[in-house]
């Protein structure tokens, strides 16, 4: 078999197990505990290492980066995000269950990219902002979901936890296309629409507050987004360290046989890295 995860699910379990065992085993159908001990044997990469070597031992080290200033780009946008959210939610909190949703998809989806670079963030908040002001002056003619639909919604939904809701509305669907930045940027776009309601004067005022406190995180993030943060910063060090002694300066080395693997989420962090 593999030791790529399947996706959580007992349906995806159950068919792994059908091609291995197509007697015991059939797609959606549940596993019996009894049937799986008889095929199922788990080796750990410490077992193997025992008996044979082969595995280096992998060591998880966090690298504290401190010593920012206060008014740091990466200190500052979290502090606004977060400030944002909690207006997002009081302003939904007496809205139905759908609006409340897609409201958490928002936050959910900027807090992701804003994690993994300001470059992503900025491009994603630009995409929010827009539909926020397009919202905004469309008024009465915002939503574009009926009456009908929430209904539908919320049959559907009725009985699970609204954490669990944000995780599991259309999860294929949103795993598919969060890897790709035109296919996230889409989502943010139904998901502002969804969870912007200006057709009240109340409503209104606090959205256009919360249009203000957007701009506040383009202007910082817009104005940030190319530069080199700390952890940038940090890799191109250990890099010197490392792999290329004085690569920052005209007196480089040749590079050593070391090798670096950085890992990221997004296809606009990975471009933002390899630029710096």
């Amino acid at each position: 078999m593999s030791a790529t995860p399947h996706n959580g699910h007992s349906n995806s379990f159950s068919a792994l197990l059908e091609i291995l065992d197509p007697q015991r085993f059939c797609r959606g159908v549940p596993v019996l505990k009894e049937h799986l001990n008889k095929i199922l044997i788990r080796r750990l990469k410490s077992d193997i290492r025992e008996l044979s070597g082969g595995f280096p031992k992998r060591e998880v080290v966090p690298i504290e980066i401190d010593g920012l200033p206060q008014d740091a780009p990466e200190l500052v946008l979290p502090k606004l995000l977060n400030d944002y959210r909690i207006a997002r939610e009081e302003r939904l909190a007496s809205e139905d269950k759908f609006q409340r949703i897609a409201g958490g998809l928002v936050i959910g989806c900027l807090q992701k990219r804003l994690l993994s670079s300001i470059d992503a963030f900025a491009k994603t908040l630009a995409v929010h902002r827009n539909t926020l002001e397009k919202s905004i002056n469309e008024s009465k003619e915002l939503l574009k979901i009926t009456k009908s639909d929430v209904d539908d919604l919320n049959k559907m939904t009725s009985g699970i936890e609204f954490e669990d809701e944000i995780d599991k509305i259309d999860e294929e669907h949103i795993q598919e296309e969060e890897h790709s930045e035109a296919g996230l940027h889409e989502r943010i776009i139904q998901a502002t629409s969804a969870s912007t309601d200006a057709r009240l004067v109340d409503s209104r005022r606090a959205l256009e507050q919360e249009l203000l406190m957007v701009d506040e995180m383009i202007q910082i993030a817009q104005g940030s987004r190319h530069d080199k943060d700390k952890r940038i910063k940090f890799i191109i060090q250990w890099i010197e360290t490392d792999m290329c002694a004085g690569l920052t300066t005209s007196n480089a080395t040749k590079w050593n046989e070391r090798r670096l693997l950085i890992f990221t989420e997004y296809e606009d962090t990975r471009r933002w890295i390899e630029r710096h």
